[in-house]
């Protein structure tokens, strides 16, 4: 079989929302919701991907895979910034047609340039950068796809500079140690943080 053929039988799904109008959706989510900078923007970025290009989808569920540990989970904007870029870790991705055997040639998807390819696993390289089980099913087409990406620094300051004079806030943050006595709450814009001492004496 030739390459060309091979390129032709392959399925690539292909997304292309812009830059622009993700970081609008992260600032009016952040705007709206009490939740971390990083669910924000996992919830617009689980929204971007439910239509794809050139396959229609009629299910689309991401997950993060609960059994590593995010460390970015409760940064501030700045402090992601300051991290280089919000990494968003082992996504698991659950994708359906209507059609059967649709994705049963799926190799990969591909996302905007803004979001940054990483390998999955740490010895591969970037061409590498999905894990991809398709089932066969009579009636409908299912995959799972677990994968790795970046929002990188840049993309994150200009969605600092769509935020700025905005107000938030304050929310819980997991910075302190499980002995900590004290209640720290962090502005998530800003980067701010205040301990509330729970146990003063009143």
């Amino acid at each position: 079989m030739s390459d060309e053929l091979l390129v032709i039988n392959n399925l690539i799904i292909q997304y292309s929302f812009s830059e622009g109008a993700f970081l609008t959706s992260c600032a009016e989510r952040v705007k709206k919701h009490n939740e971390s900078i990083s669910d924000a923007i996992f919830a617009v970025f689980s929204g971007c991907l439910q239509q794809a290009d050139n396959v229609a989808l009629t299910s689309c569920t991401l997950k993060k895979l609960s059994k590593y540990y995010d460390t970015q989970a409760s940064l501030s904007l700045p402090e992601l910034i300051n991290d280089g870029g919000l990494q968003l870790t082992y996504i698991e991705m659950e994708i359906q047609t209507a059609k059967p055997n649709e994705l049963s040639k799926l190799t990969s998807i591909s996302i905007p340039d803004f979001f940054k390819k990483v390998p999955f696993y740490a010895d591969s390289d970037c061409r590498d950068v999905h894990k991809i089980k398709v089932y066969s099913l009579k009636t409908k087409s299912r995959a799972v796809v677990k994968f790795k990406t970046t929002l990188e620094r840049e993309t994150l300051r200009r969605l600092h500079n769509l935020l700025k004079g905005e107000t938030t806030s304050l929310s819980p943050t997991s910075h302190t140690y499980p002995y900590e006595w004290r209640q720290t709450f962090y502005d998530r814009l800003s980067g701010e943080a205040f301990s509330v001492n729970v146990l003063e004496k009143r």
